[in-house]
């Protein structure tokens, strides 16, 4: 992994991300923020700008009522282009297929710093 500043960088800088991902099974991101709204702001960016596949946002709301995270620090998103957890992982969760991650879902949750 390597930190980039924004999808906004030089052209050259989203051709390597290009190319590189061509080459993966998997491409991941990891964005850390002041806020929720900016980290998401930036991974629209980022999957936008890098035709990466979008798919579920988990972490920010229970049983589908939203969670507040106002007072959050800071924020952390996860992002992958396939499965983040090994089947033994997901056993241990107890959750089943519950908790396999989908091609472009990204989990969002606190980051303090």
């Amino acid at each position: 992994l390597f930190l980039l500043p924004s999808p906004f960088s030089p052209p050259h800088l989203r051709s390597c991300l290009l190319h590189l991902s061509s080459l993966s099974a998997r491409t991941q991101l990891g964005i850390c923020s002041s806020s929720v709204p900016s980290s998401i702001k930036t991974l629209k960016s980022w999957t936008e700008k890098c035709d990466l596949p979008k798919g579920l946002l988990i972490g920010l709301d229970v049983n589908g009522k939203p969670i507040n995270t106002e007072p959050w620090k800071g924020s952390y998103v996860k992002y992958s282009t396939s499965g983040a957890k090994t089947f033994e992982e997901l056993r241990n969760m107890g959750k089943g297929f519950v908790g396999l991650w989908k091609n472009g879902d990204a989990v969002v949750e606190e980051y303090e710093r």
